[in-house]
């Protein structure tokens, strides 16, 4: 991937948060019998749970439009910087 800038969301909030709500997925699937649900039910739930926290993470890490110079203009499009439009 050209562009795309690498953050590392291993050791916040988020990435425990996540790690949390899987394991607590795989313990309901493994107490199957003591709790009736079905296997799907927890994983599912899991999955779009954590499916959320990526997306606030990558909301939160998100990188705002660069500052307006001499050097940034010459290499953004029209669209992303505000001394195009002087």
């Amino acid at each position: 991937m050209t562009g795309a800038e690498h953050v590392d969301l291993t050791g916040t909030g988020l990435a425990l948060l996540a790690l949390a709500v899987f394991v607590l997925a795989y313990v309901l699937v493994i107490a199957e019998e003591s709790t009736g649900l079905r296997k799907s039910k927890p994983v599912v739930f899991a999955a779009g749970l954590i499916w959320v926290l990526v997306g606030i993470a990558a909301r939160s890490t998100a990188s705002m439009p660069p500052s307006c110079s001499s050097t940034t203009c010459s290499s953004m499009p029209a669209c992303c910087c505000s001394c195009w439009r002087r």
